[in-house]
């Protein structure tokens, strides 16, 4: 091969390369799944109903606060996911548990089908108890037509779509109310709390601890249950405990703080910090979103 000839083939290698390279420099990049904002969402459900977590989403799309995200916000969903986590978060949650109930410590049959609005005798039938006394920690249990969903609907007309398909957090209903009651609170004001915190999901865990569906930090749970409830063994992990606490410190930061308001920022960023008249920016957005999620939860 003469020496042009080879100047010509390494010449026509290297514009190759350049073009290889320009192409996949003008290539895009893999686009990100996203999700829009609906009423009622909250970061810690949708974190767990896209398989990542809320840390995760909040440092994808730089957020300074859980709490600060508002209705029609589109959020980058982080990589390394499901390739159709927009789908699944845009449909109905927890599906697969929508007729289900899980046993908790300490439920027994006749107190599961009074919470859910069922008789006993159906509860037993559905799921074909040979000894309804014998029912463990962690089963599934089919709830049958009807009840909790059916009564919860009459009591609450405009609860957020993705609660009401799901009859595990419907059961939840008389729990609010009982507890909301006994500390003299609007429900619709513990409810709201609630929803803003975990949207009523018991098994979420913030990244700093706090546990359940009122997200309480192990400490102020272990103060709450022996010093203002009197029940050291209450156990936040515990859905009705987890809500029994949350409504009496609501109870407690009221009368602390004597406003509404005010508790309810005692509520997000500690009570010491409100009284000393210390207000942050995600504090006030976390209040204004409890605030607009609450005509949900107003009884009809």
């Amino acid at each position: 091969m003469t020496y042009l000839g080879s100047r010509r083939q390494v010449l026509a290698s290297a514009l190759v390369i350049v073009a290889l390279v320009g192409t996949l420099l003008a290539a895009p990049a893999v686009a990100h799944e996203t999700y829009t904002v609906e009423p009622g969402d909250t970061l810690s459900e949708i974190a767990q109903r896209a398989g990542t977590s809320a840390r995760a989403i909040m440092e994808e799309n730089d957020l300074a606060s859980p709490h600060r995200i508002r209705v029609g916000q589109q959020l980058l969903l982080p990589h390394g996911g499901s390739s159709n986590i927009g789908q699944a978060l845009s449909a109905t949650p927890a599906a697969a548990s929508a007729s289900t109930y899980t046993v908790a410590p300490g439920d027994t049959v006749g107190h599961i089908a009074l919470r859910l609005g069922v008789r006993r005798a159906d509860l037993v039938a559905a799921n074909e108890l040979t000894n309804p006394n014998r029912i463990r920690v962690g089963q599934k249990l089919v709830i049958p037509a009807g009840g909790a969903t059916r009564a919860a609907a009459d009591r609450y007309r405009a609860l957020p779509d993705r609660l009401t398909g799901n009859v595990e957090r419907l059961a939840l209903i008389p729990i609010f109310e009982r507890w909301s009651e006994a500390n003299d609170l609007p429900v619709d004001l513990v409810m709201a709390v609630a929803w803003q915190e975990s949207g009523w999901n018991n098994a979420a865990v913030s990244y700093k601890g706090a546990v359940g569906i009122g997200q309480i930090m192990p400490a102020t749970g272990a103060w709450l249950a022996s010093d203002l409830i009197g029940r050291p063994n209450l156990d936040a992990s515990i859905a009705e405990d987890n809500i029994r606490m949350s409504a009496r410190y609501l109870r407690w930061l009221l009368d602390y703080l004597g406003d509404e308001d005010l508790a309810l920022a005692g509520y997000y960023q500690g009570p010491g910090a409100v009284k000393a008249g210390i207000m942050y920016e995600s504090t006030e957005s976390y209040v204004a979103s409890v605030q607009a999620h609450r005509p949900f939860f107003s009884p009809s």
